[in-house]
C-alpha cells in the first residue's frame, strides 16, 4: 500500500500474517520518506486496521463525504484524510517507533483524489495474497 503525496510517500508492505487468540496480525514493512525524513522498519499491525481502512476507502470513493481513517490498535501509525474543495485529499498522520515510547513524527501531505482507486486495488490485492 503506497500513499504518494506532495511532500513524500509512505509505503506499507504487508509481509506475512500470524494469529493470536484475539487478533490476526500482519507483519508490515514501513518505508516513509517525508520532507527529508526517512524511516524504514518492521512492525506488527492487526488485520482489522487494514480491512477497516479498505472499507472506508470504498465508501469514500462513492460519496467523498466522510473522513478516511487508518488507525492501529496501539497508535503506532495513524492516517486521516479529508477531501478538500480543490479535489485533493489532505492527509494528517503520525508514525511512532518503537511502539509506546519511541520517536513520533507528525506530518501532513496532499494527494490527488484519483489516487484512491489505485490504493483500493493495491490493498485488495495485497490482502488477498496474505489471506
Amino acid at each position: 500500500m503506497n500513499i504518494k503525496g506532495d511532500l513524500g510517500n509512505i509505503n506499507l508492505e504487508l509481509i506475512q500474517g500470524n494469529s493470536t487468540d484475539e487478533y490476526q496480525w500482519l507483519i508490515v514493512f514501513i518505508d516513509a520518506k517525508l520532507r527529508g525524513f526517512t524511516a524504514s522498519y518492521n512492525i506488527s499491525i492487526e488485520l482489522e486496521s487494514f480491512t477497516s481502512f479498505l472499507e472506508t476507502l470504498k465508501k469514500w470513493s462513492i460519496d467523498n463525504t466522510q473522513e478516511i481513517a487508518f488507525t492501529t490498535l496501539e497508535d503506532s501509525l495513524t492516517l486521516n484524510g479529508k477531501y478538500d474543495d480543490l479535489g485533493k485529499i489532505q492527509w494528517r498522520g503520525k508514525l511512532q517507533y518503537p511502539i509506546g515510547d519511541g520517536n513520533i513524527l507528525d506530518f501532513k501531505m496532499e494527494t490527488d483524489v484519483v489516487h484512491v482507486e489505485s490504493l483500493i486495488n493495491e490493498l485488495e490485492f495485497e490482502l488477498s495474497n496474505l489471506l
